[in-house]
């Protein structure tokens, strides 16, 4: 996001002021975090994640105690959010990840 910026400063992506810079960068750091970790909830719930990691380790455990914190920052995400976009209904869901709500 930063490299596009700079080479193409019209119009902004990271905002005008500092402040709206700020919220950008905080609101992109929440969603990176959010793929990382349900990244981690899907290896130890998605059964297809042993077809590319074949000598994984699925924990259900691990999986059900990341929910809470998916949820945390998807909230975070929609409250930083300037259009209200639901970004809940957007995450891909599994039968499996569905299940643990």
């Amino acid at each position: 996001m930063e490299y596009l910026e700079e080479i193409y400063p019209s119009p902004t992506m990271l905002g005008e002021t500092p402040e709206q810079r700020a919220q950008t960068r905080a609101t992109d750091r929440v969603a990176s975090e959010i793929f990382t970790v349900l990244a981690q909830m899907l290896m130890h719930t998605e059964p297809a994640a042993l077809q590319f990691h074949p000598g994984l380790v699925q924990h259900r455990q691990v999986g059900e105690a990341l929910q809470p914190l998916i949820d945390q920052l998807l909230d975070q995400l929609e409250s930083a959010s300037v259009t209200r976009v639901s970004w809940r209904a957007r995450v891909p869901q599994s039968p499996i990840a569905h299940s643990l709500r």
